[in-house]
């Protein structure tokens, strides 16, 4: 039901509202920054909070902006009809409360059956409760509210709707009732179950769910991966200057700019926080009953039976050193457990033996590697793989570019050493208190990821600091021209 909602419009949404979100983060760090650098606590929290208001957006239509702690200025959200402040009356949560709330205890909610916790006396069961059946109400109404906008339009159906999925699930269910009442096309059971509220109400959590707390993962990965790696964010920015130059933010454009950070160091480093971090680490699949199906692997075939569940381990296949080339940057050739995302543009005659289709389902770029199909799938594979892949890649895509155009990355020190002393060290001084930092940031993301339903950051803290281009403190950085 959902796969044809993601649209090149609702494409453009997500890029669009990624990068004002983005923006609006950068202001948030500026607002609280101290002798001309931001010291960012602990990334996580801002980095799920950034997908959360991009789905709300892009999924469901509502504006959530983000509120830095000096200035509350909603920048273009203040006179919007369907945002997260107007949202509430009559209601025992705030819209944004219910949501976040219901995302981060998902695991309970969904354990627990809704009559345990109607019954539990503990108060967190009833915090549990509440939140469900808060965001239950809230999608609801939203539904309902989009139901009621695009029926009285009796010619034009649909085309009121915006370009956010919920709309659009809207209007497709308007639009088929309306065309199959006319014309008697109701009868079938699939028909009337795709039209049901229940339906819609159970794909658009499942895309809050799926489209937050794994995008915010893979996001907070990435900038902490771009702090690690000192050299390769500089040749990252680079590349921002070679696509954007001096163009504002409002300038850039998902048709014109998107190709380029994908088949740049953008993506590559995406596809290798991907490669180390799946969002899907274990992959269901199976044979039907009645279904026989072989399977080559080398030179064998197997034979798996009909009814039968598999397992596909997707960390394994993204550490098959038949499948991955090297970085030629690294001084070891099998270095298939570290952040290389030189190993993208490199030994691209791995690939020249094989067709261009590449791996199904991943959507590589043209000019990146391209794995041997089954060896790169952190989004699944095949006709059940991930379908917000797309919104996934756009949305880290922009959020990556916006950061780091202006703005570097660098590992806070703080648990090693303060401010004054890293003023007066020298720069092999300071790299060598960075190789700590950079320990110990490589152990929590390490040792700190679970899958727990989606992929999380459960364990440690990851502190950044934020600072102008040019003003980087561990490395011999050249301000641009």
């Amino acid at each position: 039901m959902l796969a044809p909602m993601f649209t090149e419009q609702n494409a453009r949404l997500v890029w669009e509202e990624s990068i004002l979100q983005a923006e609006q983060m950068l202001e948030s760090w500026r607002d609280s920054q101290h002798a001309g650098a931001t010291c960012i606590p602990d990334i996580r929290e801002d980095t799920m909070m950034l997908p959360f208001h991009v789905i709300n957006k892009a999924g469901f239509g509502v504006d959530i902006p983000w509120v830095s702690q000096s200035n509350r200025r909603t920048r273009g959200y203040a006179d919007s009809p369907r945002s997260a402040d107007t949202l509430g009356r009559g209601h025992r949560m705030t819209y944004r409360e219910a949501l976040h709330a219901s995302i981060s205890h998902l695991f309970h909610i969904v354990i627990f059956p809704t009559w345990l916790l109607r019954i539990a006396p503990f108060q967190y069961a009833t915090f549990l409760r509440t939140a469900h059946e808060e965001t239950i109400a809230y999608l609801k109404e939203l539904m309902a509210e989009r139901e009621s906008d695009m029926k009285g339009e009796q010619d034009n159906v649909g085309r009121k709707c915006g370009f956010d999925i919920m709309s659009a699930l809207v209007s497709a269910k308007v639009h088929r009732q309306k065309t199959g009442i006319e014309e008697g096309k109701l009868d079938s059971l699939e028909d009337r179950e795709a039209l049901t509220d229940r339906s819609i109400l159970a794909n658009v959590f499942l895309m809050l769910i799926a489209g937050h707390e794994t995008t915010a993962t893979v996001l907070l990965l990435t900038l902490v991966e771009l702090a690690i790696n000192i050299d390769w964010q500089r040749r990252l920015q680079e590349d921002l200057d070679a696509i954007f130059g001096s163009r504002r933010h409002s300038l850039w454009s998902l048709q014109q700019d998107f190709t380029r950070l994908s088949d740049g160091t953008v993506g590559a480093t995406i596809n290798e926080v991907l490669r180390l971090y799946p969002p899907a680490n274990i992959i269901p699949k199976g044979t039907r009953r009645g279904s026989v199906q072989t399977i080559r692997t080398g030179s064998r075939d197997f034979t798996v039976p009909e009814n039968t569940a598999l397992q596909f381990l997707a960390v394994s296949a993204h550490h098959n050193p038949r499948y991955w080339p090297s970085d030629p940057a690294s001084l070891r050739k099998e270095d298939l457990d570290e952040f290389r995302p030189g190993r993208w543009f490199a030994a691209l005659d791995m690939a020249s033996d094989r067709n261009s289709a590449g791996a199904p389902g991943t959507e590589p770029s043209t000019s990146l590697f391209r794995p041997h199909p089954g060896a790169y799938i952190p989004f699944s594979t095949g006709h059940r793989g991930c379908i917000g892949r797309r919104f996934a890649q756009v949305e880290i895509l922009a959020v990556v570019a916006v950061v780091f155009k202006d703005y570097s990355l660098e590992l806070d020190v703080g648990d090693f050493v303060g401010d004054e002393a890293i003023e007066s060290m020298g720069m092999q001084q300071r790299q060598a208190v960075y190789e700590k930092a950079k320990a110990k940031a490589r152990r929590v993301c390490r040792d700190g990821i679970r899958h727990h339903l989606t992929m999380q950051l459960k364990q440690g803290r990851l502190a950044l600091r934020l600072v102008r281009r040019g003003e980087e403190r561990f490395s011999d950085s050249h301000p641009r021209s």
